[in-house]
Formats: structure tokens, C-alpha cells, sequence
């Protein structure tokens, strides 16, 4: 495998296929099966909130292994501030062209200096990185 570092520091993103175990991609699955079914009319294709909707994710974000390369990145005090199951279906299908998103939710509005100005939606402020 080559070295995620590097290849975040190259492409910006890696892929870590041993981030997670067989054992914890079935429990993950398994857990959606709980989620409630979108209403027909529903086009968003999937659910934004996991953390409140599915404990065994909140659960997974915060164990040690998972974490592992996100803290070699972003020091060890980083955390999940999100988690989202996009479900792209015949009826919930989008084109997305390629996107950085540039927001982190917060428990209060945040101003950053050299940010644009926080958001609020669905509850939640956004902080924003540029």
C-alpha cells in the first residue's frame, strides 16, 4: 500500500482501505437497516444527521483505529463533526461535479478571521473556511 500521507499531500485525498475491518462494515450495515425508509417524494438521497439517527456510528467515529489518519493530519485532539449516508438512488440521483466542501458545523456561530460569515441551516451554524 502506498503511503496515505503522501498521497493526501499529492492528490488531496487517500483512500485507506484498512481503515475498517470486515466486522465493522457489517455492523455499519446492519445498523442502516434501522434508518427510516425517505419518503416517495424524497430527493435528497440519504440522511445528513448519522451521529444523532445511528449511536453505532457516533460510537466508531470515536474509537482510536478509525481515527488513526485523520489525527496524523490533524493532531490528536481532532473529532468527527459530521456524518453523512448519501443513498443514490433512480428516484434521488444527482450530478456533483467535483467540490471541496469548505464548512464545519458548530455548536454556535463561529467568526474566523479570513473566513466568510457563518451560515445557519437546518439548526446547525457553519463556520467557513474561506
Amino acid at each position: 500500500m502506498t503511503d496515505p500521507l503522501r498521497t493526501l499531500a499529492d492528490d488531496g485525498y487517500a483512500l485507506i482501505p484498512t481503515a475498517l475491518g470486515a466486522a465493522e462494515v457489517a455492523a455499519l450495515l446492519a445498523a442502516t437497516g434501522s434508518l427510516p425508509a425517505p419518503a416517495p417524494d424524497d430527493t435528497r438521497g440519504g440522511h445528513r444527521d448519522l451521529f444523532s439517527l445511528l449511536p453505532a456510528v457516533r460510537a466508531l467515529a470515536g474509537r482510536t483505529e478509525p481515527r488513526r489518519w485523520p489525527a496524523a493530519v490533524l493532531g490528536p485532539d481532532c473529532f468527527a463533526v459530521r456524518a453523512i449516508l448519501f443513498d443514490k438512488t433512480p428516484g434521488a440521483n444527482w450530478k456533483v461535479a467535483w467540490h471541496q466542501d469548505l464548512t464545519i458545523p458548530t455548536r454556535a456561530r463561529v467568526e474566523l478571521r479570513g473566513s466568510r460569515t457563518c451560515s445557519r441551516r437546518r439548526r446547525c451554524w457553519s463556520a467557513c473556511s474561506r
